[in-house]
């Protein structure tokens, strides 16, 4: 009778954990789907979100509230997307994704940022430092690949999570990681003055526009705050980005990484750039 008891006992127990481990099992294939669906559908417009931002100051905001607050001041009814897509969807304590600005060693300014999801665990176990620098990242260990920050990517959840993670996993999933100023000075688009200017001059509503591009062609003038391009009779007013330095000459040929903001005075054929630096 004893041992019928025993038996019995053993496979009400086999019988509890496997409903518990199918249960558990379910809810793990759930948050998965979940996730992709959050990945597919609405993680590239967070992304934008903070690229919209860089486009105004050239570096990112220092935390969630102050991109919120750019928005509220241009694009108000942007607002209520942007809560929708703060939540990180594997989160057991805190409901929104976890915004780190990088800053740049060389400027000390936020030239990067990185956004971070708990996982499938549940919770953030990195710790980060009140300045992170861009190259910090690399040496976190995350449940996914760091990659090049020139060319971020979108991770998917699938690939990177199994059940031992989701009971005793102690990383956190990196989303999106950006150098924002390396991407813009690496970009492939080349154009002379000239070149540019035929592109832009028949543009309605020209102070609207946001173009980023590699001018190439010579100095004819260099101060501390700009260099000075000219092609037959068009010149282009190049204002530098404070975070590099520069040393060239009148009459050298240079390639600068140059920032559109819509600013042309078509009748005098004069351009102005923006964040300007020498590649």
């Amino acid at each position: 009778m004893k041992r019928k008891v025993i038996w019995i006992l053993i496979v009400l127990l086999v019988l509890v954990i496997s409903i518990k481990y199918t249960h558990i099992r379910h809810n793990f294939k759930e948050q998965l789907n979940h996730f992709q669906l959050y990945n597919d559908e609405v993680f590239n417009e967070y992304c934008l979100a903070y690229d919209y931002y860089f486009e105004e100051y050239f570096q990112y905001p220092n935390d969630k509230e102050e991109l919120e607050n750019f928005y509220k001041e241009n694009q108000a009814d942007y607002i209520p997307t942007l809560e929708n897509i703060f939540h990180d969807p594997f989160s057991h304590d805190k409901p929104d994704l976890l915004y780190v600005p990088l800053y740049s060693r060389i400027s000390k300014m936020r030239e990067g940022f990185a956004i971070i999801s708990t996982g499938i665990d549940g919770k953030i176990n990195s710790f980060f430092k009140d300045t992170t620098y861009i190259d910090d990242v690399k040496q976190i260990d995350f449940y996914n690949v760091v990659n090049d920050p020139d060319n971020p990517s979108v991770f998917l959840a699938d690939t990177v999570f199994n059940l031992y993670d989701y009971f005793f996993g102690r990383k956190d999933l990196l989303l999106c990681y950006k150098d924002g100023v390396s991407q813009f000075i690496n970009n492939d688009r080349n154009w002379t003055l000239s070149a540019f200017y035929r592109k832009i001059v028949n543009i309605k509503r020209i102070e609207n526009q946001r173009i980023t591009f590699i001018l190439r062609g010579k100095a004819k003038a260099v101060t501390k705050d700009y260099i000075e391009v000219n092609e037959d009779s068009l010149t282009a007013k190049c204002y530098m980005y404070n975070g590099r330095k520069y040393s060239i000459n009148p009459g050298d040929t240079i390639s600068l990484a140059s920032f559109f903001r819509g600013k042309v005075d078509p009748k005098n054929r004069i351009i102005i750039l923006e964040d300007c630096i020498l590649k």
